[in-house]
């Protein structure tokens, strides 16, 4: 179970977490999924509940300082995807999908750290 009352500062510690929230039902049933699946229902669940949205709290000044994102999606696709790879046993790429993301905002003219 999910302890509400915890918000994790870091990447890691947010992985682990979910990680230990989730039963193994729901962990046979990420492995069949796509951690897009949980965008709007999880992901947004973290946007709001861990205040991705506010830059000035711990977990989304994590993300700024070391890994220079800061959009709230992108946040929670980052510990999403984590999350998948850690529940199915492979290893998770975050330097590629990092990349990927801040391509994605340099390509609309806007800057990975404040894209909006």
């Amino acid at each position: 179970m999910l302890n509400m009352d915890v918000v994790p500062k870091t990447l890691p510690e947010a992985v682990q977490l979910l990680y230990d929230a989730v039963t193994e039902p729901d962990r046979a049933a990420m492995v069949r999924a796509p951690s897009c699946a949980v965008h709007h229902t999880l992901g947004q669940w973290l946007r709001n509940n861990w205040s991705l949205w506010d830059q000035t709290t711990p977990l989304p000044r994590w993300f700024m300082d070391n890994l220079g994102l800061g959009h709230a999606d992108d946040m929670s696709g980052i510990i999403l995807e984590a999350l998948w790879c850690r529940v199915r046993g492979e290893p998770y790429n975050m330097t590629m999908h990092v990349e990927q993301i801040k391509n994605y905002w340099r390509g609309l003219g806007k800057d990975p750290r404040n894209p909006r």
